[in-house]
């Protein structure tokens, strides 16, 4: 009998094999953002820093006040006139930015007070860690009412 290629066909299985593993085990411990596990703290803030039209920079809760750092990815102005939150405890809450301008590639700074009935920096007890998710409304020269979903949720520790 003549068995040529079988060792080439058997190298090729195991190569598989080995890569099939390999995705697995990345995929368990998270490395790979939306194949394992929730989303962290650092996979949250590295997607919304490139997030577009608006990057979220920074974002900051407590129990009565938030705060976010963001920059106009576009080449155009555009006005932001609210940010929604839906988290665990918090039914969508619309945050009132007062139709705040932010120039193409230019950053600005949103803060405000909201209630702190079912918030999840007071209602997350000694874990005081939230998972936001947001979306951000604007409006361009031309169109009014766009919204920007974000893909991940907002996550950090809150800041009492």
């Amino acid at each position: 009998m003549d068995f040529k290629g079988q060792g080439t066909t058997e190298y090729l299985i195991i190569l598989a094999v080995v890569i099939v593993i390999a995705l697995v085990v990345v995929g368990v411990l998270g490395f790979v953002p939306g194949i394992g596990g929730s989303t962290t703290e650092q996979q949250s803030a590295a997607y919304w820093r490139g997030a577009s039209p608006f990057a979220v920079l920074e974002y900051d809760f407590d129990d009565t006040a938030y705060t976010f750092v963001l920059r106009n990815n576009t080449e155009q102005s555009l006005t932001l006139t609210e940010i929604t939150l839906d988290g665990p405890t918090t039914a969508a809450t619309a945050l009132s930015v007062s139709d705040t301008v932010v120039g193409a590639g230019k950053t600005a700074s949103v803060s405000g007070t909201y209630s702190t009935a079912g918030d999840d920096c007071t209602d997350l007890g000694d874990t005081k860690t939230f998972s936001y998710e947001a979306s951000l409304t604007y409006n361009t020269a031309n169109l009014t009412g766009k919204v920007q979903v974000g893909d991940r949720p907002l996550v950090g520790k809150c800041q009492n």
